[in-house]
């Protein structure tokens, strides 16, 4: 497919109103965007937010940016395409030595190309592409409600001090709990799996704080990026070390004390109890890279089953979830 940038497609008289700065928000509010259309977009933070860690896309959701080449650009500079593999036991030993994920991915007759990439939950790269593409985006407005006239054909939201906007388009990309679901079917249904995940990605300098962790989890040779597992009975870990951040994910039993939520954080200590409570013994090491995670950094995500059901009057026959946003052509 012909890479057509922004300036590509002339001027249209299409209004659109995006709800969210998330990764579907951003996506979708972009993409309008380099199709001539009018955007405006609302994030209810005072700015944009990077809680959380990592978040991976496929390469379905990632084909739009051959659009825009500082995307494209950015994208690979921070992909695990040199990345590097190791798994563990949850108490230290080794299972499986230091791999190359690329030479995986040929020995299994895969392109060793296409390993998956990795950015913030909220990309600040998308962001940079928002803002020069004239993209006007205004924080703190938080979207309380939704709402359709048909007689005019046009929908809208409204915020917490009652301001109404209102466009030819409304993307409501404001999380699993948005309010537009009202209008399109009903709330979506969240099914406790009785699991949740311990995360936290911080500054790779914080590794300073102990020489012994510093060494564990270093890189290869050259600053390629190492992903360890940690198997554990019942449960895992996963870590990611790069050469500015240091990643860690703990799979856990929901104790009540997860949220969904980016913004709420939780203390180190809290999860050095929650390990010490986890089947088996736990390898002092990967304690000690909870123990030195920079405070309001960690969130407790629950891990919850949706049922999602058909829209009853709209072109998809599925609702979809903010992840998949990104892979929606617009």
């Amino acid at each position: 497919m012909e890479a057509k940038p922004l300036g590509s497609y002339p001027p249209t008289s299409i209004d659109v109103l995006v709800a969210g700065t998330g990764l579907g928000g951003l996506s979708a509010a972009l993409e309008c965007r380099r199709k001539g259309h009018q955007v405006r977009v609302l994030e209810r933070n005072p700015g944009i937010n990077v809680a959380g860690d990592v978040y991976f896309m496929g390469l379905s959701g990632t084909r739009w940016f051959k659009h825009w080449p500082g995307i494209q650009k950015r994208y690979h500079e921070i992909s695990l395409h040199n990345a590097w593999i190791e798994t563990y036991k949850h108490n230290g030993e080794i299972i499986i030595p230091p791999k190359k994920v690329s030479d995986c991915l040929r020995v299994a007759e895969l392109d060793p190309n296409l390993a998956p990439g990795e950015f913030q939950m909220r990309p600040l790269m998308f962001f940079d592409a928002a803002e020069d593409a004239g993209i006007k985006i205004e924080f703190n407005r938080k979207v309380v409600d939704y709402f359709e006239d048909e007689s005019r054909g046009k929908g809208g939201c409204i915020i917490d001090d009652d301001t109404r906007y209102e466009a030819d388009v409304v993307i409501a990309a404001d999380g699993v709990g948005s309010k537009s679901q009202r209008l399109v079917g009903g709330q979506v249904r969240a099914e406790s799996s009785g699991r949740a995940m311990w995360r936290a990605a911080f500054p790779k300098e914080h590794l300073d704080k102990n020489p012994e962790v510093k060494e564990f989890f270093k890189m290869q040779p050259g600053n390629e990026p190492v992903v360890r597992t940690f198997l554990g009975p019942s449960t895992y870990a996963l870590t990611l070390s790069r050469e500015d951040v240091m990643v860690w994910i703990t799979n856990h039993d929901a104790t009540g004390s997860e949220e969904e939520n980016w913004n709420r954080t939780i203390d180190a200590q809290e999860v050095l109890d929650g390990i010490d409570n986890l089947p088996g013994k736990w390898c002092n090491i990967f304690k000690e890279l909870v123990r030195i995670t920079p405070p309001n950094t960690i969130v407790n995500f629950p891990l919850f089953w949706r049922q999602c059901e058909k829209w009853t009057d709209r072109e998809m026959p599925i609702r979809p979830n903010p992840s998949k946003v990104a892979s929606i052509r617009i």
